[in-house]
């Protein structure tokens, strides 16, 4: 249970008082953008095939143009969701990643 959330912007975030992320704060989208986010993400996974993978800035230069770099967050939590769904996989190099312990740059690839 999220024991206190503010408002910012439309995006909403979680105390670091939520023991769920082990006290660490978090985001929490609007679910109509989630589910634009997911959607894209599925939607261009698929498109490269299992062999290929599409980077989170693509995913956020097709959704946001304008302003992209700010909505990179958005779009690898949203890919992480999706990776913990077992919808896509999370690599780095080439090879698959704990995205508990993800570092740097991420690539996203269809299941």
């Amino acid at each position: 249970m999220i024991s206190k959330v503010s408002v910012d912007a439309n995006r909403f975030y979680s105390s670091s008082e939520d023991t769920r992320w082990g006290g660490q704060a978090f985001y929490l989208y609007p679910m109509k953008e989630m589910a634009d986010i997911d959607q894209t993400i599925l939607t261009m996974a698929t498109q490269r095939g299992p062999d290929k993978t599409t980077c989170p800035s693509e995913i956020a230069r097709a959704l946001f143009p304008a302003d992209w770099r700010k909505h990179m967050q958005e779009v690898r939590d949203a890919a992480i969701e999706l990776h913990n769904a077992g919808k896509v996989t999370i690599t780095q190099k080439g090879q698959p990643v704990d995205v508990a312990y993800i570092k740097g740059p991420i690539r996203i690839k269809i299941n």
